[in-house]
């Protein structure tokens, strides 16, 4: 047997690395001619970290984050819940497993036909080739810009929840270290041309005169596609939107599908892939999506006052989960989403998109 992964990211090369090392003739193609070379925050929960081994590469640890929303906000603390890591060091780790159970990388090669293999497989990022020529359909983005600042950093993520600034997204500030953070925010697509402006305004409303813009990249807010197997293709990652569209975060159910995935082509049956997707992946990813369109229409400030007058910031810090969004309907969380979710007055009216700070 011999697979084809198109795309050496997280997804592609982690599929590779399991494919080789259970004796099948894998290559690897990628139109990039060094792996790593992705805008991303790389944040990983600890349960990703430790369910991949991935500690060892890992840059920076997070207790919490606060999450801002006018003068409210809320903490969410949990020692050490996720990590940091430098994306050129992370792809840079997961290559080197390939390379080493036997996987063919190859560097600077643009596809531009579906490959000849037994298994294609699709890891081709939000704008994935495999994706459209295998299953002809396209993922929903926004558009996101990530800059490095220098200061003083505690260890704690930032959200900030404001629609003037960030409209159907929001922005952040993520510690890499003591002394360097990352900060960015993501817009639609319509909004593209205002992106650095309002990186910019960002960035002084934080108090930081300057900084080191690191890249624009799409991110993946669609909602979950059904199908990730046709034939003899499959998509993995930001190609198959296992992104959570709350956060835009893809690398750990990126990672998490491409192990579901390379079990079921050694043991021949891309149908068992198909299988978990739609019984594990979507309905965790539509929570996702849910969450994401429900944040865009309504009044942050009012709720963040809501859940913080509930408590819960503490429900959250000792039982919430990053990763897995289903945490939210047991009795404890259904019964304070009816409080959230059902009140007209909790509707956020409609202001102008175009505002900067």
């Amino acid at each position: 047997m011999r697979a084809d992964v198109v795309g050496a990211g997280p997804a592609g090369l982690y599929t590779a690395y399991r494919l080789a090392d259970a004796g099948i003739s894998v290559s690897v193609y990628d139109q990039a001619t060094r792996v790593g070379n992705k805008v991303c925050s790389g944040l990983l929960s600890s349960n990703t970290v430790k369910r991949f081994g991935l500690k060892r590469v890992a840059r920076h640890s997070v207790d919490g984050a606060r999450i801002h929303a006018g003068s409210e906000q809320i903490l969410v603390r949990r020692r050490n819940v996720a990590y940091v890591f430098d994306r050129a060091e992370l792809d840079g780790y997961l290559y080197d497993l390939a390379l080493s159970s036997g996987a063919n990388v190859f560097l600077g090669k643009r596809i531009g036909r579906v490959p000849k293999g037994d298994i294609i497989v699709g890891a081709d990022g939000a704008g994935s080739f495999i994706r459209s020529a295998c299953f002809k359909s396209n993922v929903r983005t926004v558009l996101g810009a990530i800059a490095y600042v220098r200061g003083t950093f505690d260890r704690y993520v930032d959200v900030y929840l404001d629609p003037k600034l960030a409209p159907e997204f929001f922005a952040w500030l993520i510690p890499r270290g003591e002394d360097e953070a990352e900060i960015g925010l993501a817009l639609p697509p319509r909004m593209s041309a205002s992106l650095l402006p309002r990186l910019s305004a960002f960035a002084r409303k934080l108090g930081f005169n300057s900084y080191v813009l690191q890249g624009v990249r799409p991110i993946v807010v669609s909602p979950p596609l059904l199908r990730v197997v046709r034939g003899n293709c499959a998509i993995v990652g930001d190609a198959a939107a296992h992104v959570k569209a709350t956060t835009g975060g893809g690398i750990s159910y990126g990672l998490r599908a491409a192990d579901v995935l390379s079990t079921a082509i050694v043991h021949g049956g891309l149908d068992q892939y198909q299988r978990w997707h739609r019984s594990w992946a979507l309905p965790r990813l539509y929570v996702h999506y849910a969450a994401r369109k429900w944040l865009n229409h309504v009044d942050a400030e009012h709720v963040l006052r809501v859940l913080r007058e509930r408590g819960f910031e503490y429900s959250l810090s000792k039982s919430g989960d990053m990763d897995d969004p289903l945490f939210l309907f047991s009795p404890r969380y259904l019964g304070l989403i009816s409080q959230i979710v059902s009140p007209f007055a909790y509707i956020r009216h409609k202001s102008p998109q175009n505002h900067l700070l």
